[in-house]
Formats: structure tokens, C-alpha cells, sequence
């Protein structure tokens, strides 16, 4: 069964902010035909590959796992582009070149499909078989000229795609030093039955991992039921769906959200509007952003560093950004000041942080140290500001903070004023 996903914890000490680089100025290249996993099949075993897409350039580098669709039929990881009634989609491996090119190390990977036949596996953790449609998986069957299959086959055949997600995933964390990467910011994704497939391998088998992008795929309701409350932090969730997707994904989607938020997990669900389960990277969703650009934006977030958040937190306050600043925060944030004042949800520190710069128009934190451990940060600065009467203030203090999945939940401050020369 799935077992809890624990945040891996960091070393302490002070180094550079790593981010995301921009996209077009990253060389890449490619390592094809990886081996990553034997698996069982009824022919006996088969070697599951991935292939590796590398930025260049001095790591360690952010990771996107990604696992094609095809309704665990048809597709690989080299291509799983499929035309629908108003286009086509972009396949993995084309969404793993680009991220590539924005400096996170790809991975398109292959996984058991039905035509493997692979035995049930140790790890069942589809609690309700019952819940899960299989309508397109017949779809497919009919097409490829396959017989029909039994619902227990169908769910054997999502375990094993399920197993080969998880499988993935791991690999490339204990492959860390090989690939350049930071296995503390590893996001698992995919689209449709791969998209499925990292969803439950993180929610279910407890794949450690900074994040899980969903296209057009979610968890049962049952099955959620069953293994959110066994996870001590769910990771967070970006789910995208378009306006006629499969079946009930359009409809039932948001429920999930609402699931992981009820249990403490970050989720987001956006929409793309006019189009089929057949969408392409450059789709614009309801939020206005291309597909693309809308996984980019939960990738850097989930993937920045704890310093780099809390330099930004820094730089966002110094140009007096309010909006920034909340993009920053959980929405169950609690701010305590050093006056015993407490401030809890983005809607209570909206109306509280312009406080000082009404008092000091000027404010703002110089030379700001950060140090991060964990979900654990903290940052020692100087507050410097000048007030209507011209009077000069400078207040020396620290910050304690508490992170989650690359925002902040908790601040606590302490400072003290010492004299202006």
C-alpha cells in the first residue's frame, strides 16, 4: 500500500539561490534508452527505459518526470501525440525538451502497457475498482483491434503503469548525483493514463516529490478517501482540464482539489476553454496562460529554493509590491510581529503589511541574510525607513518562518531599535 510522503529534509548552511533558468538560453542534450526498472510481463520480463533530457550548465537542476497517455494502450515515451476532434496534443517528450530549455532535467519515461499483460503487483492501491471507468480503455481496445477485456484486467493493467510511475520516480531521486539534479525537487507529471499514474504514484505509493502536474487525469474519490489521510504533507497539485474532456473530468475534477485542500495539501485546478482531451502545450486556460506557461509557473514555485523565497519575500517588500508579496504565502498564513500582533489568511495581511510603509514610506530590509533547513528558514536584517517628521529609524531583527511546498506559512519576527549615528 502507499506509504506517507515525508519532505526530505535539507542540509543547513548558507549557498546560492538556485532558479529556474529562462527559457530559450539553456543548451540541452538528450540520453536516450535508460534502463530503470525489470518488471514482469506474461513473456516474462521486459526492461523499462527512460530518456533523459539534461540542461546544461552547473546544477543541481529541478526535475520533471514525466509519463505519456494513451489509455495504457498505445503511446511511449518518445511520442503520444494523438489527433481529437479540434487538434492534437503535445507529446511528453516535446514538453520535456522544453522544460529542458528552461533548466529543468526531463524524464519521458515508458511504462507497462496492456499488451504486456502484467501480472497483479505487491503494491494494490485502487481501493474501489469499481469507481473507475474504463469506457475509453474499450475505445481503444475496439480501435487497435483488441478483444474486449475484463474490468479486474483493466485494473491490473492501471496498477502496473502506477508501479512503473513509482518506480520512476525513485530511480531518478537515487540517480541524483548522476543526472545533476536536486532529488529534493522532483515533480512527477504526465498526461491522461500517465498523467493518472503520477498522481497516484505520489498520493498513493508516497513517491517523495515537490509537486505532481495532472493533465486531464485525477484520482477516484474512494481512493482519495483512502490514502490522503495517511499523508503526513501531501504534495502540491496543478490539475488541467479542458472544457470537453473525457467522461466525468470535467465535472468531478474540481472535488479532488477540494480533497486535498480538506487535507492540508495545495491544489489548483484550472480550465481550457473550447477544447477536447486533445489539447495542445499553447492552449490558453481559463486563467489566461498557455498550458505551458501555467505548468512553468507551478514548477518554479514548487521547485524554488527556500532562500530564493525568501529573497524574493525580501525584494518584494523593498519595492513596497503587495501583490507579489501575497503570491508568496499560504492562505492560511500566519504573520506574528514583534508587538505580539497576529495576522492569520492573505486577506488579515493585506490590510497589515502596508502599515509600516504608511508609517515609513521609505521602508525597506537591508543586507538580509537567509538560511534555510527543511521547512524551517529564517532571516536576520536591518529595517531602515524614515517617517513624515523626517526622523530616521533603523531596527535590527530576525525573522523565524515555517515553509510549505515553496510558500510561506508562518513568520514570526523579533527586532530591536539600536541608535542612528
Amino acid at each position: 500500500m502507499g506509504r506517507a510522503f515525508r519532505p526530505r529534509r535539507r542540509k543547513l548552511g548558507r549557498h546560492r539561490p538556485r532558479r529556474p533558468y529562462h527559457p530559450g538560453l539553456i543548451a540541452m542534450r538528450i540520453e536516450a534508452d535508460i534502463p530503470f526498472a525489470e518488471v514482469a510481463v506474461a513473456a516474462g520480463t521486459r526492461t523499462l527505459m527512460m530518456d533523459a533530457y539534461l540542461p546544461e550548465g552547473p546544477g543541481p537542476h529541478p526535475a520533471l518526470v514525466l509519463a505519456f497517455g494513451g489509455a495504457y494502450h498505445r503511446g511511449s515515451r518518445k511520442d503520444d501525440v494523438f489527433a481529437g476532434a479540434r487538434g492534437s496534443n503535445t507529446a511528453m517528450a516535446e514538453y520535456a525538451r522544453r522544460f529542458a530549455a528552461r533548466g529543468y532535467a526531463c524524464f519521458s519515461i515508458d511504462y507497462r502497457l496492456a499488451a504486456d499483460d502484467a501480472p497483479a503487483g505487491p503494491t494494490p492501491v485502487l481501493t474501489v475498482p469499481g469507481e473507475i471507468g474504463v469506457q475509453r480503455m474499450d475505445v481503444v481496445r475496439q480501435m487497435l483491434g483488441m478483444p474486449p477485456a475484463s474490468h479486474a484486467d483493466h485494473m491490473r493493467i492501471i496498477e502496473g503503469a502506477i508501479d512503473d510511475m513509482a518506480a520512476a520516480g525513485r530511480f531518478v531521486a537515487r540517480q541524483a548525483a548522476r543526472f545533476g539534479i536536486d532529488p529534493d525537487r522532483i515533480v512527477l507529471g504526465g498526461w491522461s493514463a500517465g498523467a493518472r499514474a503520477a498522481l497516484y504514484a505520489a498520493l498513493a505509493e508516497g513517491v517523495p516529490c515537490a509537486g505532481v502536474i495532472a493533465l486531464s487525469a485525477r484520482m477516484e474519490s474512494g481512493d482519495l478517501a483512502a490514502h490522503l489521510p495517511r499523508l503526513a504533507c501531501p504534495p502540491p497539485v496543478l490539475l488541467i482540464t479542458a472544457q470537453d474532456d473525457l467522461g466525468t473530468l470535467p465535472a468531478e475534477t474540481p472535488g479532488m482539489a477540494a480533497a486535498l485542500r480538506h487535507h492540508g495539501g495545495e491544489a489548483l485546478h484550472v480550465t481550457i476553454p473550447g477544447w477536447d482531451h486533445w489539447y495542445p502545450a499553447e492552449a490558453v486556460t481559463d486563467a489566461g496562460t498557455s498550458v505551458e506557461a501555467t505548468m512553468a509557473e507551478a514548477l518554479e514555485r514548487w521547485t524554488r529554493s527556500g532562500e530564493a523565497l525568501l529573497e524574493d519575500f525580501a525584494a518584494a517588500y523593498n519595492r513596497h509590491d503587495i501583490e507579489a508579496l501575497l503570491g508568496m504565502v499560504t492562505e492560511d498564513c500566519v504573520f506574528e510581529t514583534a508587538f505580539g500582533t497576529r495576522h492569520q489568511g492573505k486577506a488579515e495581511l493585506r490590510e497589515a503589511l502596508p502599515g509600516a510603509w504608511r508609517q515609513w514610506p521609505d521602508a525597506r530590509w537591508d543586507g538580509a541574510q537567509h538560511v534555510v533547513n527543511g521547512d524551517r528558514g529564517f532571516s536576520e536584517w536591518v529595517l531602515r525607513g524614515t517617517d513624515a517628521a523626517g526622523t530616521r529609524t533603523e531596527l535590527r531583527g530576525v525573522d523565524l518562518f515555517r515553509l510549505r511546498h515553496g510558500l510561506i506559512a508562518r513568520k514570526d519576527t523579533f527586532r530591536k531599535p539600536y541608535a542612528v549615528p
